[in-house]
């Protein structure tokens, strides 16, 4: 499976044939991150390692909390 990359939407321009990028809606990433925190450490662990290299983009990274 490919890494999803949940910075940036990427959707192709009809028109010009051209990608856009358009920024996440942030009720969507803040619902995203809530539900990925909600997860235990194992599951979370898991997710982590399979699509995001390891890293936890869903926690706080100052206080690597959720």
């Amino acid at each position: 499976m490919n890494k999803v990359n949940t910075s940036v939407i990427c959707e192709n321009d009809v028109h010009t044939g051209t990608k856009k990028i358009i920024p996440p809606d942030s009720h969507s990433q803040d619902t995203w991150k809530s539900r990925m925190c909600s997860l235990d450490d194992c599951e979370q662990k898991k997710i982590a390692q399979k699509y995001y290299g390891g890293t936890m983009p869903w926690k706080d990274y100052q206080n690597k909390q959720c």
